[in-house]
């Protein structure tokens, strides 16, 4: 049985959402985090949506276990 986490976390302006994506898991690992198994972001995994303050965006990463 795993366990699965649902965030939100803003796209930065003039950031895709692979780089955000990447600039999560380096902070989670500065923070001690290690890595297992494999971290994918896709279509299915996040979902972007336009801001009401403006166009900024946000990733929703899926974390399973």
């Amino acid at each position: 049985m795993g366990v699965t986490c649902v965030s939100q976390m803003p796209v930065a302006e003039g950031k895709s959402v692979q780089q955000t994506v990447e600039l999560l898991t380096r902070k989670l690992e500065m923070l001690g985090a290690e890595k297992q198994g494999t971290f994918c972001v896709d279509c299915e995994t996040y979902h972007t949506a336009a801001s009401t303050l403006g166009s900024q965006g946000g990733v929703w990463p899926l974390c399973g276990s």
